[in-house]
């Protein structure tokens, strides 16, 4: 997926801007989970735009970024003075850091990955970087969440991987329309379930779930009615 950040950077805060009520809904729950946390770490930090906003609401905490997307790390190098990493996730056990009280990774960056083998992996070295103490958070899109894709769909959906689950079901590729151009890309839908289970394989405890409109950013009551926010720690 950097080639695809890279093509798709120079328009990522247009793109960012069309659901700035759900950013802006998930920030709103971050801010609240981080006040006390004074060393966090970002994964997937994009242009910077966006931890730059969650910065400026929690001036005692110092924040480090990793980006591997070159042409995004130039933008983010013009928007923040944030520490950056240059580096995919993947190999997050590269850079010499202290651990970290908070770790976030956010708008669905663990669908860019390959499969869940290859989560689970992220997400232990993940773990190296926080104290028992730390917390972790991350939101994914929801395969069943029946506001963005329709009842209908979701109750098949919901009924077929109860039934015959099968990972790859999750796996979209879809295309973005810039100046005329059309971007090919793909990542992970994932389920309530399909995640938690990636969570508790990596050695995390879910501490709450949130399920976010992704359209206006409001906490909803029901798991299908929004994309998931995970907030975790180390078991």
């Amino acid at each position: 997926m950097e080639n695809f950040y890279n093509q798709i950077a120079n328009n990522y805060s247009n793109i960012a801007k069309k659901k700035n009520q759900f950013l802006a809904g998930v920030n709103k729950i971050l801010i609240s989970k981080l006040r006390s946390r004074k060393e966090i770490l970002d994964i997937g930090s994009g242009d910077g735009l966006r931890i730059e906003i969650i910065k400026k609401k929690l001036k005692n905490s110092r924040f480090t970024a990793l980006e591997s997307s070159k042409e995004m790390c130039k933008l983010f190098k013009k928007n923040s003075k944030i520490k950056l990493f240059n580096l995919d996730m993947k190999k997050l056990d590269q850079i010499h850091t202290p651990k970290f009280d908070a770790i976030t990774c956010l708008w669905n960056v663990f669908g860019h990955l390959k499969n869940n083998s290859e989560r689970v992996k992220v997400l232990k070295k993940i773990k190296k970087k926080m104290y028992k103490s730390s917390i972790f958070l991350t939101d994914v899109n929801n395969r069943h969440n029946a506001l963005s894709y329709g009842y209908i769909e979701v109750v098949i959906r919901v009924l077929i991987d109860y039934f015959f689950y099968n990972e790859k079901r999750g796996d979209a590729k879809y295309d973005i329309k810039i100046n005329n151009r059309i971007i090919k890309a793909n990542g992970h839908l994932f389920t309530y379930k399909e995640f938690s289970n990636i969570l508790d394989e990596a050695g995390f405890k879910i501490i709450k779930t949130y399920s976010i409109n992704y359209n206006s950013g409001k906490i909803m009551n029901s798991l299908f009615h929004g994309q998931l926010l995970f907030l975790a720690k180390i078991k």
